[in-house]
């Protein structure tokens, strides 16, 4: 018996000591810090990755809406090059004769120089990349303009729906063509002929995506839209977009060169080809617009977000054509860049 009670109380006797509870409370909080640790590491690389996975797709889709573009520049149904241009004034164009361009499929302006600040690209409203401009024919044609009411684009890639007296139309024969409006349709007798809607797309970056008053600001690729009224209006092509960079590729003995805008037609303005041969810095002789055959295009896409919080600091050297952008800030970004060939 007295045994056995020595036992019990040894028993009783037993527990955690201070310095037991001690270790095990510090292992107990560097595990939870370990673990907090982890969830923090986990949200960053997720934030990380979304940001990555949004810049991502915002580049792709604006090169791609680009390239589908560029490679329509120049369509003129059923003609070939070398259209009937009379100059039609539409009452909200650019400036006068500038979307009824349509021989001078592609036109660029470099770095900075913005020729429609004073129409259709106001100041506010540019971040100082290239501008490229991209005219062609709608490429479904129309059943018949004269129908009554006016006929709906099939493949609805005007922009609207129906077409209105001061849509810009082209109607095309394999030996002759005709710029018009809704109100003076030609006539021909050459058969077939097709009618289709004149496209004229003006790509820029803005320093805003919805609006200038927007805090804080997300540059975006925007783009005129030639519409049925007459005017070019503004659309969002992809945000995000925080430079666009343009070359244009002219065949010269053999190869074709890249030049910059200024390089291709210097001190031309916009509305008509150059018929001039100037020579550029390098003293290859540079063909007018016409003559385009190729457009390498760089787009620099950015988070809409910083990295701030994370400590990050983008620093990277950027080259796109004739410059180099670096930015040291806390924004992540990724550069596209294709080069598109002329079809037509």
């Amino acid at each position: 018996m007295s045994d056995m009670g020595k036992i019990t109380s040894r028993n009783h006797g037993k527990g955690f000591s201070l310095i037991e509870m001690m270790i095990a409370m510090t292992i107990g909080l560097m595990v939870v810090a370990a673990l907090t640790a982890v969830v923090i590491s986990s949200g960053r690389s997720s934030r990380a990755n979304d940001r990555t996975s949004e810049l991502q797709s915002n580049g792709r889709y604006a090169l791609d809406v680009l390239k589908r573009d560029l490679q329509s520049a120049g369509y003129y149904g059923l003609s070939g090059r070398g259209v009937d241009q009379s100059l039609i004034n539409l009452p909200q164009d650019c400036y006068a004769g500038f979307a009824s361009n349509i021989n001078q499929r592609i036109w660029g302006s470099n770095d900075g120089v913005n020729t429609f600040n004073t129409s259709c690209i106001p100041t506010a409203n540019y971040a100082g990349s290239d501008i490229l401009v991209i005219r062609y024919t709608s490429l479904n044609d129309f059943p018949s303009v004269a129908s009554v009411p006016p006929p709906v684009d099939p493949a609805g890639i005007t922009g609207f729906a129906n077409t209105g007296a001061n849509t810009l139309f082209f109607r095309s024969a394999y030996e002759t063509n005709k710029l018009y409006q809704a109100v003076a349709l030609p006539t021909f007798t050459n058969q077939p002929q097709r009618d289709h809607i004149v496209q004229v797309h003006v790509y820029y970056v803005a320093p805003w995506s919805v609006s200038a008053a927007e805090n804080p600001q997300i540059p975006s690729l925007r783009r005129l839209v030639l519409d049925n009224t007459g005017a070019m209006t503004d659309q969002l092509v992809a945000s995000g977009i925080e430079n666009m960079q343009v070359q244009y590729g002219i065949l010269t003995a053999g190869n074709t060169q890249y030049f910059d805008a200024q390089n291709v037609n210097p001190g031309v303005a916009p509305a008509l080809d150059s018929v001039t041969s100037p020579v550029d810095a390098t003293g290859i002789s540079v063909n007018n617009w016409g003559n385009v055959n190729a457009v390498r295009v760089w787009l620099l896409s950015r988070n809409a977000g910083s990295e701030r919080n994370e400590a990050y600091i983008n620093n990277t050297q950027y080259a796109m054509g004739d410059v180099v952008r670096q930015y040291n800030d806390p924004f992540r970004r990724q550069l596209f860049t294709s080069t598109i060939q002329i079809r037509n």
